[in-house]
């Protein structure tokens, strides 16, 4: 079953849409279903999960690159040994 929606765009949003939709020859409807798709998934099938994992594997991999370092990088507020320092003081972390 499809439904019709009305949306408004900005004029840059509009003339991002032109533009893709003059590049590829897909509708304006067709790109925005795509881009609806991308943004909110529902439940993916294996095949939509094994091709996301083969499209990013190893987007992050060099030789100075180092997961715990992004994490760490990411964090918001302190880190877990700063936090077991506040509550219990200088220390091994141990009350």
């Amino acid at each position: 079953m499809s439904h019709r929606t009305q949306v408004i765009l900005e004029d840059a949003q509009y003339a991002r849409l032109k533009a893709e939709s003059a590049r590829t020859g897909l509708g304006l409807g067709e790109l925005v279903r795509r881009a609806v798709d991308e943004t909110y998934p529902g439940k993916l099938s294996i095949e939509e999960k094994l091709a996301i994992i083969d499209k990013y594997a190893g987007a992050f991999a060099g030789p100075e690159y180092d997961i715990l370092d992004e994490i760490a990088a990411r964090r918001i507020g302190p880190s877990a040994a700063e936090r077991l320092e506040q509550l219990w003081g200088p220390g091994d972390g141990r009350p």
